[in-house]
Order: structure tokens, then C-alpha cells, then sequence
């Protein structure tokens, strides 16, 4: 229920900023709602903030190397 009320405000906003289809609301929607996925999937697999963060074991590099 909460994703059709999601796109169906999403759909109003859309219309009211541009010229746009229903097809191109639907695919636009399907867009969002793997995009609505992703960001759910994500904020479970990033750690939580509360207390302070070890940069001493991070990586020194994007590779994944650490030079210090």
C-alpha cells in the first residue's frame, strides 16, 4: 500500500513539472521503486554510527590497500 501512495504522489508531482506520459510515469516509477530497493537494502548493510570509527583499519587506498 505504501508504495502505490508513493508513486501515485510521485505521479501528481511529475505532472505538474513537466509535460509527461503515463508510460513514462510507470517506467519512471519502476526506476524509483528499484532505487526505494537499493536505498533499503543499503542502509541495512552500512554499521551504525554510535560510537567512534577506527580509521586505523580502513583502507589507504580505494584498492583496498592500507600503507600505514
Amino acid at each position: 500500500m505504501e508504495k502505490n501512495y508513493k508513486n501515485k504522489d510521485r505521479s501528481e508531482k511529475l505532472r505538474k513539472m513537466v509535460p509527461i506520459s503515463e508510460d513514462e510515469i510507470n517506467d519512471l516509477n519502476k526506476l524509483l521503486e528499484g532505487v526505494d530497493s537499493a536505498i533499503e537494502l543499503m542502509s541495512t548493510l552500512v554499521q551504525p554510527f554510535d560510537q567512534e570509527i577506527d580509521v586505523s583499519k580502513m583502507s589507504s587506498t580505494v584498492d583496498g590497500e592500507n600503507y600505514d
